[in-house]
């Protein structure tokens, strides 16, 4: 049998604490983001060397996750962070503050060839709403015209002089990065026109009617489509 004397408890209290506080300043080490070196065309972590060039805009995540890494311009005065994107690695995926997606592998996502298993259409102002969908299994046909419409060799059209009753985020997800999207926007006119458009591209495509009407929320086509 041990027998403790009050000031062997004393001592235990205090090897308990200073465990405690190692153990605590061990975690704060681990969660410090890691540094980050701005290059010519990306950013470089500063631990493990990995290199992250940005992906063309129309990449977005679908969330972020916690801070990961830091790049800090001490002449502007500038911090930048950078997240994690859930399902996703950071020695190949890390996001921005804007939601631009930075990529360190030697072959870029290529929502081409995605095998797609939805299509979303979200209401974009402030937060993103879904409004609609399309979805692998009950819509492949349509599926398969956007992306023939947006990746085949569909002629460029202009888009109308008038502004859009409204606009639309098309969000593109494939089974291959699955919190990944590839983005570019739908626009409605009053007279029942709908057009894929991405800014940055400039691409336009005119949509048939038949599929206008699957991917537009009923409230926003004139009767005559809806």
């Amino acid at each position: 049998m041990t027998i403790r004397f009050p000031a062997s408890s004393g001592t235990d209290m205090k090897r308990v604490l200073i465990l405690s506080l190692s153990l605590l300043l061990l975690l704060c080490g681990c969660s410090k983001p890691h540094g980050l070196e701005k290059t010519d065309d990306g950013y470089t972590d500063e631990k493990s060397g990995i290199h992250y060039v940005a992906l063309d805009p129309s990449y977005q995540p679908a969330a972020r996750g916690e801070v990961f890494a830091e790049y800090k311009n001490k002449d502007r005065d500038i911090v930048r962070a950078f997240y994690e994107i859930p399902q996703l690695g950071t020695d190949l995926f890390l996001c921005d503050e804007y939601w631009n997606v930075y990529y360190a592998g030697e072959t870029a996502p290529d929502a081409s060839l995605w095998q797609l298993k939805t299509i979303l259409v979200c209401e974009e102002d402030g937060i993103s709403v879904e409004r609609s969908r399309l979805s692998a299994g009950a819509d492949d046909a349509e599926i398969a015209l956007v992306r023939m419409l947006w990746f085949g060799d569909t002629e460029n059209v202009l888009l109308p002089i008038t502004a859009p009753a409204y606009t639309f985020q098309i969000k593109l997800s494939g089974e291959e990065y699955p919190t990944l999207y590839y983005n570019f926007s739908m626009q409605i006119y009053e007279n029942g026109e709908v057009y894929f458009y991405d800014a940055f591209s400039r691409r336009t495509v005119l949509l048939p009617e038949q599929l206008a009407v699957a991917l537009c929320p009923a409230d926003t086509l004139p009767e005559e489509n809806g």
